[in-house]
């Protein structure tokens, strides 16, 4: 028998690309967004309250540094809220709703009139 000399491993052509497993598409997506699991409720819990503090800032005309300062939170945390990436604490929501002249509950929950002012 004789031994084969040692060659590198084939790449693929353009014409016979294998499609990429389960696992490392779901490790792809996750590497995108780690901070968003897909089957947590908790993380779309924080995304939608999140857009919800953005849009109420928004709809002030504050920047985000202004609404900070203005609740008494870090510029920091109040980025992260609105990312989803930290929790929206109930003291945050007092604090930002009275910034912002929007119901505490509603940046909250989502539930309530967000154009009636508080």
């Amino acid at each position: 028998m004789q031994e084969r000399p040692f060659s590198a491993p084939r790449t693929s052509s353009s014409r016979s690309r294998s499609r990429p497993s389960l696992t490392s598409h779901k490790l792809r997506a996750n590497a995108v967004r780690p901070h968003v699991a897909a089957s947590s409720s908790r993380a779309t819990g924080r995304v939608l309250a999140g857009k919800r503090v953005k849009a109420a800032r928004l709809l002030a005309g504050v920047s985000a540094r202004e609404a900070a300062l203005r609740a008494g939170l870090h510029y920091s945390h109040l980025i992260g809220v609105e990312a989803g990436r930290e929790p929206l604490l109930d003291t945050d929501c007092r604090d930002l709703g009275a910034a912002l002249d929007v119901p505490a509950d509603w940046l909250r929950s989502g539930w309530g009139d967000h154009l009636r002012r508080a």
